[in-house]
């Protein structure tokens, strides 16, 4: 959490961040060899309201999206609504 604190602070404190309009996150996770799990690229996006979580491993790709207000999830290019 310090370091976080101090990424905040370095771009301006707690007002500079609240002006963010949108903003774009992706991390690489690893899997536990052990598991047989595949490596997998995170990507989280933000622009206004609307938000986009997305993993991508072994060919595959996750998605769960806010929609324009109706938020679904997506596997494989097909879509389902989430309650």
């Amino acid at each position: 959490m310090t370091a976080v604190q101090a990424a905040i602070s370095a771009l301006g404190g707690d007002a500079a961040i609240a002006q963010v309009q949108s903003w774009r996150a992706q991390g690489q996770a690893k899997a536990p060899k052990e598991l047989g799990g595949a490596d997998s690229t995170v990507t989280w996006e933000q622009a206004g309201s609307e938000f986009r979580m997305e993993s991508a491993a072994g060919g595959k790709s996750n998605a769960i999206v806010t929609g324009r207000g109706k938020p679904s999830s997506v596997a494989d290019g097909a879509g389902k609504e989430l309650p």
